[in-house]
């Protein structure tokens, strides 16, 4: 049994559930399959690839997760910007690297095309993509009308995706903090192992090494000063270091365990976690590519920063989607019929 995917679902027997893990172990081995037209590893990116096994596995321990890693080479493709595209939608052709299901995909040719350091690169999106493949995973499984079995991946660490099976348009909440959680990790790993990593890719230019450090300092910059914000404060008022609240949140991606987040509306008030929730997932469409004077990453910044409630509505009422207002709004009302 897969230990890192958990499937449920309604009406669903154990029968029904294991028949879902297997097709799901099955999907994931042929995912381990050569792609028509991927590139193919040199003994220099199969060298690093072991080493970042090896540091994950290192790291995993060190958050007290009792588990070795999933990540094999075989589970990770460098591909050419078509084939990389085919059944993308345009938003996301300008990223580096996807995971899903236990496969991994790189835009290796994007990668060498437009970034100044493409080694570096690469070894910097297989590694974040590589901690998505070890955070936790929830599978939902539901019946056609015809009884056929179908699964959606319901949960990767802390994203959650909805549920429904005919809904238009998905919606999800927690991206951004979860990209945060595991780029903050993937840097830790290689301000770490840096110099290793350096030498394996012949990196001898020690301005370039900086360079790569800034890299991984760089990706989710935004995201992470929102949760490094949130940090900070939980710390404060716990007695804590901000690196073991950071730790906290980065092994509760691994173990499915969530209670934590209870913290943040406990000390942000009513709804803040609707508005953590919603950065990079819950924003108006029209904030997706907010004007120069609006950036929304800022304005949750700026949420979490303050005490004046009113600001603090106001924000939110601002950067929310529809559903999202209506479910802040609703947790206030919740909140202040409880204190009655």
């Amino acid at each position: 049994m897969d230990k890192l995917m958990n499937v449920f679902g309604a009406h669903l027997s154990e029968k029904e559930r294991e028949k879902v893990v297997r097709a799901i172990a099955a999907s994931k081995k042929t995912g381990c399959e050569r792609i028509d037209g991927e590139y193919r590893k040199t003994a220099e990116e199969n060298l690093w690839l072991r080493k970042i096994v090896d540091y994950m596995n290192e790291e995993l321990g060190a958050l007290g997760v009792r588990r070795r890693s999933v990540l094999s080479k075989e589970m990770v493709h460098f591909l050419p910007i078509e084939i990389f595209s085919e059944g993308l939608d345009e938003n996301n052709e300008a990223t580096t690297g996807e995971y899903f299901f236990g496969v991994i995909c790189v835009q290796k040719e994007l990668i060498e095309k437009t970034m100044a350091s493409p080694k570096l690169t690469l070894i910097q999106t297989v590694l974040h993509e590589g901690l998505h493949s070890e955070q936790i995973h929830k599978a939902f499984a539901f019946k056609k009308k015809d009884s056929q079995l179908l699964s959606k991946l319901y949960r990767t660490g802390y994203l959650n995706r909805s549920l429904e099976e005919n809904e238009p348009g998905q919606h999800e909440h927690f991206r951004g903090f979860n990209e945060a959680i595991t780029q903050w990790l993937a840097a830790k790993i290689i301000k770490k192992h840096a110099v290793e990593l350096a030498k394996i890719i012949k990196l001898e230019n020690s301005a370039k090494l900086n360079e790569f450090l800034q890299e991984a300092e760089s990706v989710f910059a935004d995201e992470i000063a929102v949760v490094d914000k949130i940090v900070g404060t939980l710390a404060r008022k716990n007695k804590e270091t901000k690196k073991d609240v950071w730790q906290r949140f980065a092994k509760g991606s691994f173990t499915g365990k969530m209670m934590q987040l209870r913290e943040i509306e406990r000390n942000f008030g009513a709804g803040s976690l609707r508005v953590l929730a919603a950065m990079l997932s819950g924003i108006k469409a029209t904030l997706t590519n907010p004007r120069q004077d609006f950036n929304v990453n800022r304005e949750i910044l700026k949420y979490f920063s303050i005490d004046d409630q009113k600001a603090k509505d106001k924000i939110a009422l601002e950067i929310l989607n529809q559903r999202e207002r209506f479910a802040y709004l609703q947790r206030k009302r919740e909140a202040e019929k409880s204190k009655s």
